[in-house]
This record gives C-alpha cells, sequence and structure tokens, in this order.
C-alpha cells in the first residue's frame, strides 16, 4: 500500500472578473442586448475575423459581443481591437477583454459569461463561425421558456483546424 499522498484533482482558477484582466475595448451597453456571443480568443489570429464577421452577420439585432483574450501571443488580440474600432457600432454593446495570464479555456470561458449582461449567452470558439441566423434561432427556441440552455448543430469545413 503507497503512502503517497493522493494527486490532487481540482485546480483554483479564483476570479473569473476583470480584477485578473484588463478591458481593452468597450463600446455601448452590454446589459441592454437580448443576447452575448462570448468568443474565446487564444492564439487564433488566422481564424478571429472570420468568427468576428459571422457574429457581425447575425440577424438578431439586439445582439452584444464579447471577446475573452487568454492571453495570446500571436497578433489576434491586435486583430480583434481594429475589427471592434471599425465594427463595434453594429452590436448593442462591445466588449474586449485581455487576461494577464493565460489560463485555460475554461476560465477563458467563464471570464467571458462574467462580462456579458444579456439574458441569453452563446459560446463561440475563435476557431468557428455561425450561419447568420443562428443566434436568432436558439433564442427564439428557448425565449418565454422553461428551458435553460439551447445549443446549435456543429458543421465541419475544410480540413484546417485551429
Amino acid at each position: 500500500m503507497s503512502t503517497k499522498a493522493p494527486i490532487q484533482r481540482a485546480i483554483d482558477y479564483g476570479d473569473c472578473s476583470v480584477s485578473t484582466s484588463d478591458v481593452k475595448f468597450e463600446s455601448g451597453r452590454l446589459e441592454e442586448a437580448k443576447a452575448t456571443v462570448c468568443i474565446t480568443l487564444y492564439n487564433y489570429d488566422n481564424f478571429i475575423l472570420d468568427a468576428l464577421y459571422s457574429v457581425f452577420d447575425q440577424t438578431l439585432e439586439n445582439l452584444g459581443l464579447v471577446v475573452m483574450d487568454d492571453c495570446s501571443t500571436d497578433f489576434g488580440l491586435r486583430r480583434v481591437e481594429r475589427w471592434m474600432e471599425e465594427y463595434a457600432g453594429r452590436f448593442t454593446g462591445a466588449r474586449v477583454v485581455g487576461h494577464h495570464v493565460n489560463r485555460g479555456l475554461g476560465f477563458a470561458r467563464n471570464g467571458a459569461i462574467a462580462q456579458a449582461e444579456s439574458e441569453f449567452v452563446m459560446i463561440l470558439d475563435a476557431d468557428n463561425e455561425l450561419y447568420p441566423r443562428c443566434v436568432e434561432r436558439l433564442v427564439s427556441g428557448i425565449d418565454g421558456t422553461d428551458f435553460a440552455f439551447a445549443y446549435s448543430i456543429l458543421e465541419r469545413f475544410g480540413e484546417e483546424s485551429g
């Protein structure tokens, strides 16, 4: 029988609030959005603009956007900031937040959700895209019901992945 201590299985990631990150860009009023798309970003500068344009093209008009950068070492965050300067007006509210250190996908997602102030939230990874009616259809399917969440069907495009 081993006398070694058991391996610690849980890691305390602490507070997912802005205190562990900085707001890099903010526009509008996220609290007035019906739904918010939260994009997590870590070293996907070659995919992030496609993800952003797919959110821009959503048919739901009252839409918020949060991008949570998990301390990327590429140009992804800078691309997002430049894109937001030009296109943030399409959204009811938009915010870009950057972590001080890389904390992992789960922490980034939780932090993005914490930034959203709308009734509905959709998570989108930076290497994914949405069909134009995606958010509107998901919201209409659960708005006014007792359902806690709705999830979209995934479709693979091409062989390249992030």
